[in-house]
């Protein structure tokens, strides 16, 4: 009995030890922990795709809101006027409290201005709790064109209360 309790009890917490640190080192791909509470950096990610939709929307109005909703999992939003002026209204920051939940969070969105004519144009403009940010020398004025394609690029970044500053970058075809 005295010889189980001697070698059995120094066996059981090496092989403790054993499965803890297999479990620590045993990384998917990204180099990741698949302990919970465990966090550990990758090494090198070689090619990274993130996911997310498009939201498809049009208005024959002059103002449109987003919701929630229209950009939760979604990366892109297409917006088509059926007018030559459209104001694209984002959403209120107590819509997104799962958006990006977080303090210092940040999420990326896409709208593009999908009307194929030259003379529509998208104004982007701030919900609630929203501060929009812009170059100095940059508007949230988002012009058309023929290809249906200038878009706007929107960083959301959740502040320590729960609002969000969004900082918006255009782009367009080059001239």
């Amino acid at each position: 009995m005295d010889t189980l309790k001697t070698l059995g009890l120094p066996a059981a917490v090496a092989l403790i030890a054993s499965i803890a640190v297999v479990l620590v080192l045993d990384k998917d791909k990204l180099g990741y922990s698949n302990v919970p509470g465990i966090s550990m950096f990758p090494a090198s990610v070689t090619t990274f795709t993130e996911g997310g939709g498009i939201t498809a929307t049009s208005s024959s109005n002059s103002t449109a809101t987003l919701l929630a909703t229209d950009i939760d999992t979604e990366n892109m939003v297409e917006m088509t006027w059926n007018l030559a002026v459209g104001t694209l209204t984002l959403p209120a920051s107590s819509t997104l409290s799962n958006f990006a939940p977080n303090a210092g969070d940040v999420r990326v969105i896409w709208i593009r201005n999908a009307s194929p004519t030259a003379a529509t144009t998208t104004t982007i403009a701030a919900g609630a709790g929203i501060t929009l940010k812009t170059a100095a020398s940059s508007t949230p004025l988002l012009g058309g064109d023929t290809d249906g394609d200038n878009t706007a690029r929107l960083e959301f970044v959740r502040k320590s209360d729960t609002d969000f500053n969004v900082y918006l970058t255009k782009f367009q075809d080059s001239l």
